[in-house]
Parts: structure tokens; C-alpha cells; sequence
């Protein structure tokens, strides 16, 4: 199976949403969903699993009988609503959307392996970006370029880290959708620059591209952030804040 854009990725986990009528829901039941997957025929059943009977995975979807398997303990962390649980079905429902076709089974042979190694390096890789486009869609994001990681964590029931990455998408799918192009790094502006002065012409960009965008540059005081564990916490006035993520500590 060819693999697919981004924006083709996007509209089908909308697409999806709309038709299991969960459009409007910001932290879906992941649970629910897989009941309405079922009764409207887009998988056979979902089945609960021993952990010790599905050790090498936490969930997985059999395109052969068109079952998603979950361990016991995956099911209740999702009936609990855990960030975890909930994008590790999102993620077995993304190969469900996709329809892709090989399962992912540890005691293959090694030559098999090798073979079908690119696929389902694709399949992976399609599965995860539907996962946060189902969980974190654009539509609910009410989003700007002013919305932390840590504020999108919180809206849509998702990790941190998923969130960082979800927030880098977002940015582009916003640009993308205003027509804002992204501001080029200082280093390229300085190449382009000199080329100019070489005596180049530069056919796709204009003056004003070659600007510099004034960046204040923020004073970190040098602590972990609690959250994603990147030193970039700036004082703001009695509290601290992650210019990475977008978490707040202090205050009190």
C-alpha cells in the first residue's frame, strides 16, 4: 500500500471521527470507540488478552481476522482514561483505517523480517501520525502559535511527549492553512546574504525573506523542567516556566 501525506492522514482520522459521531468530543472514550468500530463493522471484534499471553506488545490489530487484541491491563488503563492507553489503541486504530496488512510477529524468520522491515517501518510510521490526528485533531485544537505542549496534553487526555511532537504539527498544518511561511533560520539568511553580494540572483525568495526576525533570546536559569527534562525554564515573576513545553512551576 502506497504510503500517504500528512494532510491525507488528517482527514482520515476526521473522517473517521465523523462517522463514529465522536467529531465534537475532545477526549473521547477509547473503550466506546472500539465498541462503535465494532457495531459499524470496521473491525470483527476487540479482544482482551492475559498480559502474559501478548508479551511482546501491548495492543495489536490481526488484519486476518480483523480483531485488535489488548492486553488486560492496556483495557483498564484506557477505562481509567490513561494518556498511554488511550494513544496505544489510537495507534492499533490507525493500522484499522489504513488497512495494512502485516502483522507484526516477533518469531518470524530473521530473511522475513529483513523483507517486509521497510513496510512495516511505513506502517508504523502512518499508524502514529493517525494516532495524534485522531486524538489531538486540528479542528478541536482552537489552536494559535501561542499554545504550549502542555496546554494540548491537558486538553486532549495525551502524554507530554506526545504533545510536543503533536504541537510541531499543528504548527505546520496552522501555517499551512494561513499561508504564514516560517521564518528561515539565521544561518540560511547569512548564506542567501552572501550569495547576493557574490553577485547570485535569487529567483524564489524575496528581500523581505532575507530579514532577520528580531528574537529576544530568554534568560534560563539552568533547572530541569519537571516535564520534558529539558533545561529551559525562565523565571516569570514568582513561578518558573518551560519555554520548551509550556509547564509551570512555582507560585505558591
Amino acid at each position: 500500500m502506497p504510503s500517504v501525506e500528512g494532510e491525507d492522514i488528517e482527514q482520515l482520522a476526521r473522517n473517521l471521527r465523523v462517522s463514529l459521531g465522536i467529531h465534537d468530543q475532545l477526549q473521547p472514550k477509547m473503550i466506546d470507540v472500539l465498541q462503535r468500530m465494532k457495531h459499524r463493522g470496521c473491525i470483527v471484534d476487540y479482544v482482551r488478552v492475559p498480559d502474559d499471553l501478548l508479551r511482546d506488545a501491548e495492543a495489536r490489530y490481526n488484519p486476518d481476522d480483523r480483531k485488535i487484541h489488548l492486553r488486560e491491563s492496556t483495557y483498564r488503563a484506557a477505562e481509567r482514561a490513561e494518556p498511554h492507553a488511550r494513544w496505544t489503541i489510537a495507534h492499533e486504530i490507525g493500522h484499522v483505517a489504513r488497512g495494512h496488512k502485516l502483522m507484526r510477529n516477533r518469531s518470524a524468520l530473521p530473511e522475513r523480517i529483513e523483507r517486509i522491515a521497510p513496510t512495516i517501518r511505513r506502517d508504523e510510521s502512518e499508524a502514529h501520525q493517525f494516532a495524534a490526528a485522531f486524538l489531538a485533531p486540528f479542528h478541536r485544537a482552537e489552536f494559535s502559535l501561542d499554545v504550549t505542549a502542555q496546554q494540548l496534553a491537558h486538553r486532549f487526555g495525551i502524554s507530554l511527549p506526545a504533545a510536543v511532537r503533536r504541537l510541531e504539527e499543528l504548527t505546520r498544518l496552522y501555517r499551512r492553512h494561513h499561508g504564514l511561511k516560517r521564518p528561515l533560520p539565521p544561518g540560511i539568511i547569512d548564506f542567501f546574504i552572501q550569495a547576493q553580494q557574490k553577485g547570485y540572483k535569487l529567483k524564489h525568495l524575496d528581500s523581505a525573506d532575507l530579514v532577520p526576525v528580531p528574537i529576544e533570546s530568554p534568560k534560563y536559569e539552568g533547572e530541569l523542567c519537571p516535564c520534558c527534562n529539558n533545561f529551559k525554564m525562565v523565571r516569570t515573576g514568582t513561578s518558573m516556566k518551560c519555554d520548551f513545553c509550556g509547564a509551570i512551576t512555582g507560585g505558591d
